[in-house]
């Protein structure tokens, strides 16, 4: 059944040309950064006091070290990386499909992944500001202060990111309402639609397509086209069934390239196949890594140009093997 809804999505994905996608916690819980009400969830610990009491504007003025205690131990990962829905998101962007990323999150793993039109909503773990003269500071000066942070001035630096009891940013928030409203298919996943005004914003969609992915019911379920249960952080191909894709890894000037060229042209010229053909290179294009994306197939091709999941890998150069992740 699953793989009968990923099929229709990526006929979605496909037809679709404003895509927005609108995601929560569950985003990036396969990066390793937990989320807020599942069973295992944030808000199922225990604490002296509750986590959303904790992360309150209230809480931050009345009691800014216990506050800064639990917000360094539980809220700041720094280390973590972009899983695959990141990285999927910014190649629809690249590809022109997706029109605007709108998350909950703070924890900047979107633009990480290279997504440019990224909407934050409740803010940046990233950025941080002295309460006193509005100098800005770095999540590291968080992490390594002693107690609680404070500027050079002697202010308190604050987390640029919306506490419970603060409102939402008012152009981020008309900027959400926009993409939403403009957009032909709208994607939710990984949120259980629980954290107004937040959630609110899909009253706003007049889209044609809206698509809910995520691993427990949302109110949005019974509205959806498609209703998908699988982990936010897997990387459905949205790719049409009848399409083979194929990744080359070459040496610059080593003749992949080329060879590569002539094939997709041939392919196209004289089949009834659609054929797609995406070259990458890294700094230097003679002597240094080439990457050649190819599709083609029966169906037309509207996919993003990167490959992440391919049909057939060739390496020409032995000494890629173990230097880059091919598979």
């Amino acid at each position: 059944m699953e793989e009968e809804k990923i099929g229709r999505l990526r006929k979605l994905v496909a037809e679709s040309e404003n895509i927005v996608f609108f995601g929560g916690a569950g985003v990036s819980t396969e990066s390793g950064i937990p989320d807020f009400r599942s069973q295992d969830g944030l808000y199922r610990q225990q604490y002296d006091y509750p986590p959303e009491t904790i992360i309150s504007h209230g809480f931050f003025l009345s009691h800014t070290a216990e506050f800064f205690r639990f917000y360094k131990a539980k809220m700041l990962f720094p280390d973590a990386a972009p899983n695959p829905c990141h990285l999927a998101l910014a190649r629809l962007e690249e590809a022109g499909k997706l029109r605007a990323v709108i998350t909950q999150n703070i924890d900047g793993l979107h633009g990480k992944a290279g997504s440019k039109n990224v909407l934050e909503l409740h803010g940046s773990v990233w950025r941080n500001f002295c309460m006193k003269c509005g100098k800005a500071h770095t999540m590291y000066e968080i992490i390594g202060a002693e107690g609680i942070p404070r500027c050079d001035c002697g202010g308190v630096i604050k987390p640029d990111v919306v506490l419970y009891e603060e409102n939402l940013d008012e152009g981020i928030l008309h900027a959400s309402v926009k993409a939403i409203a403009e957009a032909d298919l709208l994607i939710v996943g990984g949120t259980s639609l629980a954290v107004y005004p937040a959630a609110g914003l899909l009253q706003f969609f007049r889209g044609e397509h809206l698509v809910v992915m995520n691993k427990t019911p949302t109110p949005a379920d019974r509205s959806a086209e498609l209703v998908l249960s699988l982990p936010i952080g897997d990387d459905p191909d949205t790719t049409p069934a009848s399409t083979i894709s194929c990744k080359f890894w070459g040496l610059g000037s080593d003749g992949t390239v080329g060879a590569n060229k002539n094939s997709i042209k041939i392919i196209g010229d004289h089949t009834d196949m659609y054929a797609q053909a995406y070259f990458e290179y890294d700094s230097k294009k003679s002597g240094g890594l080439t990457i050649s994306h190819l599709r083609f197939g029966k169906d037309p091709i509207k996919s993003t140009y990167f490959i992440s999941k391919s049909n057939f890998t060739a390496c020409h150069n032995p000494s890629y093997v173990r230097k880059y992740d091919m598979v």
